[in-house]
């Protein structure tokens, strides 16, 4: 798999050499921990479709670089990545803690995208804003529940974070408990498809829906017997969502006048 070069440091990708020459870009954003892997059926099967690009994000897989403090400083590095890439406009996809970072980019530089897929994902996280009390405040998981800062309900979804817990890990779920769109969200005027899988732990359906409810263009979907990591737990679901909704957007960008179409810069 490729990698490219700025600020003097290596980022590591996967993608397809199979994707047709004027296949739409589908860009793809892991989540606190994760790595680009968690892309892999999207990789490989939707590849004859679309352009796919799957980042590791800096200091996660096999990419150099620093973890960073929030989602706006990843989407600012994305911005780097996208445009050393000199990819046109396209579409952003975002897991989890990468929904956030998605919100941002798309907050920054919605003239770059033809529509967005947000991923278990919300306006804020739950999980991660009880996290960050949990951690800023020197509790253990007991005590947290006995003084009512986590809901027992949330005792399931914090035991596989802390499973899972690594020093990136822990940097990200910081950052993502301090994140919050709920102020800025309705200004995002792109089409977005927000899918939660109906066996999530880590998100709550609120907070997904929420998220739908806020963005003027978007539509919800559940995606049955799927847990948070729906592209991995349900991926031909998962992928025949994506198709349907980029076929949809494609199909609307031909069908407008020409002076209504916002050329890529």
């Amino acid at each position: 798999m490729p990698f490219v070069t700025f600020n003097a440091t290596q980022f590591h990708y996967r993608t397809s050499q199979r994707s047709p020459d004027d296949a739409p870009v589908l860009l793809c954003v892991h989540g606190s921990g994760a790595t680009s892997l968690v892309w892999s059926y999207q990789v490989s099967r939707l590849s004859k479709y679309y352009r796919i690009i799957a980042p590791d994000l800096p200091c996660h897989g096999e990419s150099g670089g620093t973890v960073q403090t929030s989602a706006a400083a990843y989407a600012l590095w994305l911005n780097q990545f996208i445009h050393t890439l000199q990819l046109p406009s396209l579409y952003l996809c975002g897991h989890s803690f990468g929904g956030a970072i998605v919100q941002e980019y798309a907050r920054a530089y919605s003239h770059n995208i033809r529509g967005l897929i947000l991923v278990s994902t919300g306006c804020r996280f739950a999980l991660s804003r009880v996290y960050y009390q949990i951690h800023t405040q020197n509790l253990d998981l007991d005590t947290a529940i006995a003084k009512g800062i986590l809901p027992e309900s949330f005792r399931q979804g914090y035991a596989f974070l802390k499973s899972v817990s690594s020093e990136t890990l822990h940097a990200d779920l910081l950052a993502a408990g301090v994140f919050d769109s709920s102020a800025w969200i309705t200004n995002i005027h792109v089409p977005a498809l927000v899918l939660w899988g109906t066996n999530d732990i880590i998100t709550p359906r609120a907070m997904s829906a929420e998220l739908a409810n806020s963005i003027p263009s978007a539509v919800f979907q559940e995606i049955p017997n799927a847990g948070h990591v729906i592209m991995t737990d349900a991926p031909k679901a998962f992928n025949e969502s994506v198709q349907a909704f980029i076929t949809r957007c494609e199909s609307s960008f031909r069908e407008q006048p020409l002076h209504d179409k916002q050329p890529a810069r």
